[in-house]
């Protein structure tokens, strides 16, 4: 059992690297002075078995916290994805109401261009929907925020 012991200690010592690595360092003389000793994965790590647990998901909620379109915007900018779209676009932003949930998807080739899109689509739908934009939310990316 002692021997068990020291190769879970050699684990947490070297960042909890896998029990194969481990067998194959001694194996190869890298660890000098450490004989005798069996790196058996006869139990799970403990940081193993935290690192796989993951949070529970929010649960979904049909409350709608703004009383009129436009109240409340989420906007988010992606990109650049693994392959171009058919036109050469690179970056993709999403403008959602809280609201109504109506979404609208613009696509840019340079990021450069959100900023002139943002000042145009509130101008326009405040001009359409007779009402002020009053709060604006992002996911504080430092995309959209350059």
């Amino acid at each position: 059992m002692a021997k068990v012991d020291v190769g879970w200690i050699w684990d947490r010592q070297l960042a909890h690297v896998n029990m194969r690595s481990l067998q194959s360092l001694l194996k190869g003389d890298h660890i000098l002075g450490l004989t005798n000793v069996s790196f058996a994965r006869d139990r799970d790590c403990g940081a193993f078995i935290e690192g796989k647990i993951h949070a529970t998901a929010h649960r979904p909620t049909t409350t709608i916290y703004s009383r009129r379109t436009l109240e409340l915007l989420h906007m988010d900018i992606f990109g650049p994805p693994y392959y171009d779209s058919l036109r050469g676009r690179r970056y993709y932003f999403v403008i959602v109401d809280d609201y109504s949930k109506y979404t609208w998807v613009y696509f840019f080739k340079r990021m450069s261009e959100t900023q002139q899109t943002v000042i145009e689509f509130a101008n326009e739908s405040q001009r359409q929907h007779n009402a002020k934009v009053l709060m604006i939310r992002s996911d504080n990316g430092t995309k959209f925020k350059n």
